[in-house]
């Protein structure tokens, strides 16, 4: 595809939200029902936390609320420490709780906190993206990805085992590997786990 150093990596942080393009030289845009998953070149990345426990372990906990934790990680989704703080302003906008489509534009239901308590008000995403402050595109998109957890099911049932077990055979991780420890894979295996739980 490309040379070392011709930005190739770079390129799919952008496209995954690992990275934030640099203001005014340019954008990354993505519909709000697409769903992407990233493996990293070095497969510890996504596993160092997890490699005393099984790959069974790792992929329930991985998705335990219905969301993929890794995507919690990405610096276009997590909020900073001051962002949280912003939330609790007067005005500000303290979270996102719904979504609905008029027209051709999408609309966002945010949560504003006030003198009179809190009241919800109806945005375009064109107004969230150009009006508001960075945080709160970040909180679109966080209920963007609840929204498809909710719609594929995964956030309303838990995984079981048996699931997972099939799932990991279906990638050539059969039961004597899904009951051992990932420390214990081979850097194959490891990189099978992956995919197995990207998809």
């Amino acid at each position: 595809l490309g040379a070392n150093g011709a930005g190739k990596t770079t390129l799919l942080k952008l496209l995954i939200g690992d990275l934030e393009p640099t203001e005014g030289v340019g954008e990354v845009w993505k519909h709000h029902n697409l769903r992407l998953a990233y493996i990293a070149q070095h497969s510890l990345h996504h596993l160092e936390e997890y490699l005393q426990q099984t790959p069974i372990a790792y992929i329930q906990e991985r998705f335990r609320q219905g969301l993929d934790v890794e995507l919690s990680k990405l610096k276009t989704l997590a909020l900073t420490d001051d962002e949280k703080a912003i939330r609790d302003q007067t005005g500000a906008v303290k979270d996102v709780v719904g979504r609905q489509k008029r027209g051709k534009q999408v609309w966002y239901e945010v949560v504003k906190p006030g003198r009179k308590g809190e009241a919800t008000q109806w945005y375009p995403l064109e107004e969230i993206e150009t009006q508001f402050k960075p945080y709160v595109l970040k909180m679109v998109k966080n209920y963007d990805l609840k929204v498809q957890a909710l719609e594929s099911g995964l956030a309303v049932r838990p995984i079981t085992s048996a699931e997972i077990l099939e799932h990991l055979d279906d990638f050539g991780l059969g039961s004597d590997l899904a009951h051992g420890k990932i420390k214990q894979l081979s850097g194959g295996q490891r990189q099978r786990l992956l995919i197995c739980a990207a998809l």
